[in-house]
C-alpha cells in the first residue's frame, strides 16, 4: 500500500534511480540477496527486490537477476527510468547496453574509488 502511494506520487516523471544489493553472507555463498532501488528525487526506496539464489545460476549472478525483476517491476507499473547509478559489474553494464539502453547507466564512484585505491595500495 505505502510502496503504491509512493509509485502513484511520483507520477509519469522519468526515474532517476541507484540500486545496490545486499547478500546474507559474505562471498560466493549466499543463499539469499536483496537489490534496492532508491530514488534520488524523493530520497525514498521504491522497491525491494528478494531473490534465492537457487533460481539463479550462481549466487555471483544474484545482482544481474535481481536488477532485471527490478526493473520488469517498474515496467509492468509504467514507470519509465531516465537514469541509474550502480556498482560496477561487467555483466551488469552489458545487460544495461543490451537490454535497456534507452537508460543511462552510471557507475558508483564510491566503487571505482574504492577499486583503484586497492590496485594501487597492494
Amino acid at each position: 500500500a505505502e510502496q503504491q502511494a509512493l509509485i502513484d506520487n511520483l507520477g509519469r516523471r522519468p526515474l532517476r534511480l541507484a540500486g545496490d544489493g545486499l547478500s546474507d553472507s559474505p562471498g560466493f555463498s549466499s543463499l539469499y540477496g536483496a537489490y534496492y532501488l532508491f530514488e534520488t528525487t524523493v530520497n525514498r526506496i521504491i522497491h525491494l527486490e528478494l531473490v534465492k539464489s537457487t533460481g539463479v545460476k550462481s549466487s555471483c549472478h544474484m545482482k544481474l537477476e535481481e536488477l532485471d525483476r527490478s526493473l520488469t517491476y517498474l515496467t509492468k507499473e509504467d514507470l519509465t527510468v531516465e537514469v541509474i547509478v550502480t556498482d560496477r559489474y561487467v555483466q551488469v553494464s552489458v545487460y544495461m547496453k543490451q537490454e535497456h539502453p534507452l537508460i543511462q547507466h552510471c557507475l558508483d564512484l564510491w566503487h571505482i574509488s574504492k577499486a583503484r585505491l586497492r590496485r594501487n595500495n597492494p
